[in-house]
């Protein structure tokens, strides 16, 4: 076998986006890459160019070693070529390196993040950033610069991530499907919120290790997401719960924090911290199914606990509809029977879910959405009439 070469049975068959030549793998400073046989292009997918130059500031020459055509003079094409990513076949954009950093102009798709290579680009590229020079602070300077580089596309990941996720971060979806801004719950609560505070906590401290930590979020959500396809296979089925405390940007989880904060106090205060824990997730739970029964198929991941909360505010329903809600209407505060806002919010869910286009697998989950609600109307109505059997 040719060295530093994948075995051929281990390759996902893409192909150059310049000769359409099947690219083979290739371990080029430790990193497993998809390099182009004829031309010595190299396609890098989502991070992979962050780790290989983070691996070059150690090895510079190990890694322009990998590169066949090191050394060859380059051309800077701009928008006279388009490029179509191997990966997913979006149209890669045009670029230098960390905005005009290196001289070296590459091609990054901004569908999936990957960047791609000419022959030759690689080697100049870790010329211009990792070598050593006569000035003792040139390699620091690269160094710092390519982190700040990996940390702008990281912020820059999660944006578009949690763009995809059916535009979770759009004050649109957040606020005027839930009939503008309640500003309380009209109802007064005896005891602190205990599993409240903590389900607040927990989805912030995994927004939190998102933002900081995670490489490749696409691949984060994936993982911890609700994959339909998945779980219909009986894989991932976590994901049925995890979904629950992951959040696609910093506008969705505000949201979704604010109403968990809204109304979750006082059915916490009626059922107990173990009710309302088991009741709040078996309503995430009823609503990731009745998602799995509209979009059995889709390979999006779905995030966020809109399903969970979706539920409280069935069960609030039940359980005090004539409450008066405080609600910011423009610049108005006006008090909404409860039985006419939430009919009102999930009226709007159930129009929302109609307006999607058959099979589309992009939009917000508002099947969820209904699900929850549903489950937690049931649930308090079940919980209402055994207390009445009891007396």
């Amino acid at each position: 076998m040719e060295p530093n070469k994948v075995p051929e049975s281990n390759q996902q068959q893409w192909r150059c986006p310049l000769d359409n030549t099947p690219l083979r793998k290739q371990v080029v400073g430790g990193v497993v890459l998809n390099t182009c046989p004829r031309c010595g292009g190299m396609w890098f997918a989502a991070g992979g160019l962050d780790e290989v130059l983070a691996r070059a500031f150690a090895d510079p020459d190990g890694v322009i070693s990998g590169d066949r055509r090191a050394g060859a003079r380059l051309q800077q094409y701009g928008y006279e070529r388009v490029l179509r990513c191997p990966q997913c076949g979006r149209e890669m954009v045009a670029g230098r390196y960390g905005g005009g950093v290196s001289s070296v102009e590459l091609d990054r798709c901004p569908g999936c993040g990957g960047a791609w290579a000419d022959g030759g680009e690689l080697a100049a590229l870790v010329e211009d950033l990792c070598r050593p020079s006569g000035l003792g602070s040139a390699r620091a300077m690269g160094e710092a610069i390519a982190g700040a580089v990996r940390e702008r596309e990281r912020w820059k990941e999660i944006n578009q991530a949690g763009g995809e996720l059916g535009r979770r971060a759009s004050p649109l979806d957040l606020f005027l499907p839930k009939i503008i801004l309640p500003l309380g719950a009209g109802v007064q609560v005896q005891n602190f919120p205990v599993v409240t505070v903590l389900l607040v906590l927990l989805c912030s401290g995994v927004f939190l290790v998102q933002v900081l930590a995670v490489e490749h979020l696409q691949q984060f959500f994936l993982s911890f997401g609700l994959v339909p396809q998945q779980v219909s296979q009986g894989r991932q089925l976590w994901g049925l719960v995890t979904h629950m405390f992951v959040h696609g940007g910093w506008l969705h989880l505000l949201g979704n924090m604010f109403y968990l904060w809204i109304f979750a106090r006082a059915i916490e205060d009626e059922l107990g911290p173990v009710g309302f824990l088991w009741q709040y997730l078996l309503c995430g739970l009823i609503g990731s199914l009745v998602l799995l029964l509209v979009q059995p198929q889709s390979p999006l991941p779905a995030v966020g606990a809109s399903g969970a909360i979706s539920g409280v505010m069935g069960m609030f329903l039940v359980r005090h509809p004539r409450a008066r809600i405080p609600t910011l209407f423009i610049r108005y505060i006006v008090h909404v029977p409860a039985w006419l806002y939430l009919g009102l919010w999930v009226l709007l869910q159930l129009l929302a879910l109609l307006a999607v286009p058959a099979g589309c697998s992009c939009s917000v989950a508002y099947s969820a959405h209904i699900g929850g609600f549903a489950g937690g109307l049931a649930l308090a109505w079940l919980y209402r009439r055994r207390s009445r059997r009891s007396r």
